[in-house]
């Protein structure tokens, strides 16, 4: 098609769909903004210009990818650290990597190597060639993600691997004469695991545990948490899904758990020895979700990664009570121990707010009342619950809360005493019964009640200072609704006639007088009962 628009007219014919010819882009992307910008990020610290803002670009690097990148050179010991924005200057190790023709990981993996003893440095070079020439090939019928078998065979001269790694290994043996070698002292060649330790030291994976089968997965598969916090799989066949730790050189995929393709083991006592440097010791004082409790610990970390822990004796109650709110921001409002009466006050108190500006009366001598929605209340745990938790830091403890009183907490002197008088928890009826409001009623507060009950009450009873009425759902004798309304006097003079005619039908034992205003409230029979 290119050709036939440039020199003269023609025809284009397609080898696909006209559906996907649409979805097609008109061209591809930029190499720049997709590429791994790590080289090029070296390059311009050593030019001196690290932003690289001042080049005339055809097409500027991504600014997330190339601060990604130099992260990367940082965490590889090429350029300084990088301090309130600034971008560090290249280090003399930055400028050794730069002098090997190959991607800076691989570069430092090479140098550190060779600082460790010369024959590291030598399998370093073999390792790097394989990495570069992409030359993995199996020596098996499945596929097995284990590098060292390969490595292996390339140093033995074995195996149908292509010339251009032979290539590469000998040039990278050449550049690194350069480049003096360490202190032999006995030291053993290191591992091929403990070479990648140094080319993708975010890589470094620690097993967290093993998935199930399922119908999609026959094996289980073996789950591994990298240093960076991301995660990674292998299938429970593979030779490395029994390793404890791994170090990654590709992975395929970006979900939650991506594909391990590329790896080796290495040991926790090779890692404490390599990357000293990087170890991080000290409480940790978390919440356990599958344990549902606080775990106090000391930690010897390796980024995400967690070397060595044991029990911490006397931690400090303020991170205690911290973890327990994370946890219970984690489990939901629903882990705290809601009694009838609490979940009523949290509706009172949510009517309140709701009601507040729009009636008159309702916050002008007390002020703003608290909101009470899911959201407010989880974002202000610290503020209401936390002075509650004291000696907790389990979900089974929770049940020892005063869920009630908590509520309260955020209410100042004037607003307790305000609360009962503006929204009262219960109602006292003709009958003498006093009987709980509810405030969840989606037509305002709602008050269940027999009819007899309300036999001499002429006015629908009132919440906030008598400025708003009642929903009185009326009931049978047997509980059952018979009549919703806000107007009780209206309800005598008017419908009371023909309710009392159904009711009369169906419970001729109790009483139904014609004038309900004069009847004692509570009367259940029409004649008394023998003695």
């Amino acid at each position: 098609a290119g050709r036939a628009g440039r020199q003269e007219p023609g025809t284009c014919y397609r080898l696909w769909s006209e559906a996907e010819q649409r979805g097609l882009l008109a061209q591809p992307a930029p190499e720049i903004q997709t590429a791994d910008l790590a080289s090029l990020a070296l390059e311009l610290a050593l030019w001196g210009d690290g932003s690289g803002d001042h080049l005339p670009w055809i097409d500027p690097p991504p600014k997330a990818s190339l601060a990604q990148a130099r992260d990367l050179l940082k965490d590889l010991g090429a350029l300084e650290a990088i301090e309130e924005e600034k971008i560090g200057a290249i280090t003399d190790h930055g400028r050794a990597m730069a002098t090997l023709p190959l991607h800076p990981r691989l570069a430092h993996m090479i140098l550190r190597a060779q600082a460790y003893n010369a024959a590291s440095g030598r399998l370093a070079c073999d390792l790097a060639a394989l990495l570069e020439a992409r030359d993995y090939k199996p020596q098996t019928g499945a596929r097995q993600s284990d590098l060292r078998e390969n490595l292996a065979l390339f140093t033995q001269r074995q195996g149908g691997f292509s010339q251009r790694s032979r290539d590469l290994a000998k040039q990278f043996r050449q550049s690194l004469r350069k480049v003096p070698p360490g202190q032999e002292g006995g030291r053993a060649v290191l591992s091929c695991g403990a070479l990648l330790s140094f080319a993708y030291p975010d890589r470094i994976a620690q097993k967290r545990g093993t998935s199930p089968a399922s119908k999609r997965q026959e094996t289980p598969e073996s789950l591994f948490r990298l240093r960076n916090g991301r995660g990674a799989k292998l299938p429970g066949y593979e030779s490395l899904a029994g390793e404890d730790w791994l170090v990654i050189a590709s992975l395929d995929g970006a979900g939650r758990d991506a594909k391990i393709q590329q790896a080796a083991p290495v040991d926790r006592e090779t890692l404490e020895d390599l990357h000293a440097e990087a170890l991080t010791s000290g409480p940790d004082i978390t919440w356990d979700f599958r344990e549902k409790k606080v775990i106090a610990r000391h930690v010897q970390r390796l980024g995400h990664c967690i070397l060595k822990e044991r029990p911490l004796p006397d931690p400090d109650p303020e991170k205690v009570q911290a973890a327990l709110l994370a946890g219970i921001r984690l489990m939901g409002l629903s882990c705290l121990p809601w009694s009838k009466s609490s979940v009523q006050l949290r509706d009172r108190l949510a009517f309140l707010a709701q009601k507040a500006g729009t009636e008159t009366g309702v916050s002008d001598d007390v002020g703003l009342w608290p909101k009470m929605d899911d959201t407010t209340l989880l974002d202000s745990l610290e503020e209401w619950l936390g002075p509650f938790l004291g000696g907790l830091n389990r979900a089974a403890h929770l049940a020892k809360l005063d869920l009630y009183e908590a509520l309260l907490s955020p209410l100042d002197y004037r607003q307790r005493q305000a609360l009962d008088r503006l929204v009262p928890s219960h109602i006292t009826v003709p009958s003498g019964a006093s009987l709980a409001l509810d405030y969840q009623a989606d037509e305002g507060p709602a008050l269940d009640v027999r009819l007899q009950d309300m036999f001499g009450q002429t006015e629908t009873p009132t919440i906030l200072e008598g400025r708003h009425p009642v929903l009185l759902r009326l009931l049978s004798p047997a509980h059952r609704p018979v009549q919703v309304t806000r107007d009780l006097a209206g309800f005598w003079t008017g419908s009371y006639k023909a309710v009392k005619a159904d009711l009369k039908g169906r419970y001729p034992k109790h009483a139904w007088p014609d004038d309900p205003l004069s009847a004692p409230a509570g009367q259940r029979h029409a004649k008394p009962k023998k003695t």
